[in-house]
């Protein structure tokens, strides 16, 4: 057997470092090899201290993709500050995405934009969602009124999401340095079943949206108030996240917090992911040095018929990288459902790991799920919260 990751105490977090505050995960880099162009965004990266951003208009699917990153965190703040370099009616604006990398067309992409035209929507912040469709501009949500923006302006653009919530805000530094005006824009996506209005992402990168005329981005940074050398790390897909839920307190990864004061607890993952994605961010997990990790991930492997081969060596390799920096893993047995038989997995991690979770003996798929059968309602995460909790003491 593979151990389940058990490590010995003097090798958690660090040895035992205290939880402190992640702060900046990106600043200001503008190098011109950390970026991939896609679409038809026109990028000019000025000696690493700008870019300037020309997009073919209204397109989110023109950007510039940051390479250094992979993120399946809710809780981030991003600021642009750009120039104006060409306005006029068809100058849409710029912004910023984190761009869905899951391989099965679950396309649950973020995008904001501020829109730079020179009419109506001028000053204005749009969001949209991607899906499952293929569509990057689903469920738009357009801040109130704008602003005035003439050529040359300077302008900012502030994305802050904090679990389901985002909370946005543009500026004319230009007109208005003191920020005393602007637009703003406040969004809450809904957990509750059905799942058809949300905007959101699951695992992606960070991109640099050219949607439209030219602007000079001079200023980038993508902050986390989130801790490293947290106590625990909750890994997995949309049961993780809390799609089923009345509210994200709900969830079992905040039920962890909520019952132990003064823990620090990270929920990290995002509807549809599969074993790859996790391995795809396995860097930002690493970079929290949990003490404990929970894992419960392979689910949408067995639905999208991945080889069993292919998605056990992305499991297995989750796991080294966690105890590689001192993390101790545990696995939660797949939560049985009345769609998808998870027998398979559940086999395999019995056989292969030792720190198991087991599947709540009171579990009913029929009733701690809501209708779609797949996703825990509340009292479902409350049984996983409780059961788990006899496992995992923080």
């Amino acid at each position: 057997m593979l151990g389940g990751g058990r490590i010995s105490p003097m090798f958690r977090r660090g040895g035992g470092a205290t939880p402190t505050p992640f702060a900046t995960i990106i600043d200001n880099d503008f190098n011109s090899g950390n970026f991939t162009t896609v679409g038809a965004a026109s990028p000019t990266y000025n000696s690493g201290t700008s870019i300037t951003i020309s997009g073919s208009g209204g397109d989110l699917n023109d950007y510039i993709r940051y390479n250094n990153w992979v993120t399946s965190r809710d809780n981030l703040s991003t600021t642009l500050r750009f120039t104006v370099d060409t306005y006029n009616g068809t100058s849409y604006g710029l912004g910023f995405k984190i761009k869905s990398i899951n391989a099965f067309g679950q396309v649950f992409s973020f995008n904001c934009i501020l829109i730079t035209s020179n009419n109506a929507e001028r000053g204005k912040i749009y969001l949209y969602g991607g899906n499952s469709a293929g569509s990057e501009s689903a469920n738009a949500q357009i801040s109130g009124a704008g602003f005035a923006i003439n050529l040359n302006d300077y302008l900012e653009l502030n994305i802050t999401q904090n679990d389901c919530g985002y909370v946005v805000t543009g500026y004319n530094l230009t007109q208005d340095p003191t920020r005393s005006g602007g637009s703003s824009l406040t969004y809450n996506f809904p957990l509750t079943y059905p799942f058809n209005s949300s905007i959101y992402h699951n695992t992606g990168r960070f991109g640099i949206v050219g949607f439209g005329g030219t602007q000079t981005l001079d200023y980038w940074t993508v902050t986390t108030a989130e801790y490293y050398n947290s106590d625990l790390l909750v890994v997995g897909d949309s049961k993780t996240i809390g799609f089923g839920c009345t509210s994200v307190n709900d969830r079992y990864g905040h039920l962890f917090e909520s019952n132990n004061p003064g823990k620090y607890v990270t929920t990290n993952g995002g509807g549809s992911d599969t074993t790859a994605e996790i391995l795809a961010s396995l860097d930002e997990l690493k970079s929290y040095r949990a003490r404990y990790a929970i894992l419960n991930i392979g689910r949408n492997d067995i639905e999208n018929a991945v080889a069993a081969g292919t998605w056990q060596a992305n499991y297995s390799a989750i796991v080294a990288g966690l105890v590689s920096v001192g993390t101790e893993v545990w696995h939660q047995l797949p939560l049985t459902e009345t769609v998808l038989d998870q027998s398979a997995l559940a086999t395999w991690i019995n056989a292969n790991y030792t720190n198991i979770i087991s599947v709540p003996a009171t579990w009913n798929a029929a009733t701690d799920n809501v209708a779609d059968g797949i996703h825990p309602n509340t009292g479902g995460h409350l049984k996983i919260y409780n059961n788990a909790a006899t496992f995992i003491t923080l």
